[in-house]
């Protein structure tokens, strides 16, 4: 990417926060600032907000990431989106939904890969929209059932995508695939 293009995502990045924390902070809500300012997640996200800008800084400079960019943009998605809802699980979801949401562009040329990241974004997306609307409804019946239909949602994407071929990738997957039901078994106890 041109430099003037890197530029332009930093000040992007910047102007957005700023508005970001405008309209929520003052516009749309009121919130409680001394509640706020007591919030330990409060004070990791704005370090790692902190930690992204430097992030970027690097990139604008140097014109490639640093080792540390994606864990950093991953760990300041999952503190934001934890800060907002209080919710572990959503914001899992949510920070690699949308990292994966904006790594997409990085594998289409990869046609394997690029549907099996499909197959992960839809099922992180629907567990984190549920998560979402559990959050607002005060009840976690939606977050349950997707969860409990995300395997089902996986599977039936994976034969959508591939077919019967879909068996031979799938045992190439099979650790993700033991490991996700073993996180059910254990969710489940």
């Amino acid at each position: 990417m041109e430099k003037n293009k890197r530029i332009l995502v930093l000040i992007l990045t910047l102007l957005l926060s700023g508005l970001y924390v405008y309209l929520f902070g003052f516009v749309f809500f009121t919130p409680d600032w001394m509640t706020i300012i007591l919030d330990i997640a409060f004070w990791i996200t704005l370090l790692l907000y902190f930690f992204l800008v430097n992030e970027i800084w690097t990139w604008v400079k140097e014109g490639k990431r640093s080792e540390l960019a994606d864990i950093v943009f991953i760990a300041f998605l999952f503190c934001l989106i934890f800060f907002l809802l209080k919710d572990l699980m959503t914001s899992f979801m949510g920070a690699f939904f949308i990292y994966l949401l904006l790594g997409r562009s990085e594998v289409k040329e990869y046609e394997v890969l690029s549907k099996l990241l499909d197959i992960s974004l839809i099922t992180y997306a629907v567990i984190f929209f549920s998560g979402i609307i559990s959050r607002i409804i005060n009840n976690d019946i939606i977050l349950n059932i997707a969860f409990s239909f995300s395997i089902w949602l996986i599977l039936g994407l994976g034969f959508a995508y591939f077919g019967r071929k879909y068996i031979v990738v799938f045992r190439f997957l099979s650790p993700e695939y033991l490991t996700l039901l073993l996180y059910v078994l254990a969710w489940l106890v």
